[in-house]
């Protein structure tokens, strides 16, 4: 009787976390866009130490965390990928992702994310950090996460602030295999 309980609650915890493991999937969304590879450079224009510091462990953040490789370069030149930062006022957003596809094509060519510092000046460095995750997130193809603490929920301070989300989660990773795998 024992050994039957056992293997019942085996049973039991499988299922639920191949349930989990199903609802995470369908969390996250696609934008119909993304990278040729899985390589990402992105060039820092004008940037000072506190956006640049975000900016690269941002990209570290997905090497580490992903099988996508983001280059935050502070060279300049080589890159159709740019980050930069100034101040749009209290327009909403925190920071915003624009890209182009190639012409009857779902390749992203080239992008820019901007930060916006009448919100980013206040955060601090880890925050900043999820907010630019979330911004590459756009230019690698990913839309908005129905989890608040996705990196790619609607909100990426809400992610952060709220749920201590500070690399990429498993939905994020399920949105990138689907696009790269």
């Amino acid at each position: 009787m024992t050994n039957r309980r056992v293997f019942m609650k085996s049973i039991l915890l499988a299922s639920t976390a191949i349930l989990l493991t199903q609802n995470i999937a369908k969390a996250y969304s696609l934008h119909g866009a993304k990278q040729e590879g899985k390589y990402l450079k992105i060039e820092l224009v004008n940037m000072n130490e506190k956006y640049r510091l975000a900016a690269i462990t941002a990209g570290i953040s997905y090497c580490l965390n992903t099988h996508i490789t983001v280059h935050a370069d502070i060279h300049p030149g080589g890159s159709r990928f740019t980050a930069s930062h100034g101040n749009f006022g209290k327009t909403g957003w925190e920071a915003r992702a624009t890209w182009r596809t190639g012409f009857r094509s779902n390749i992203i060519k080239s992008g820019s994310i901007h930060m916006n510092e009448a919100y980013c000046n206040s955060m601090n460095g880890l925050n900043l950090r999820v907010v630019t995750m979330h911004e590459i997130g756009h230019l690698l193809g990913l839309g908005h996460s129905k989890l608040q603490n996705a990196i790619m929920y609607t909100s990426a301070s809400h992610a952060f602030l709220r749920h201590n989300t500070f690399t990429p989660t498993n939905d994020d990773k399920a949105g990138l295999r689907k696009l790269y795998i």
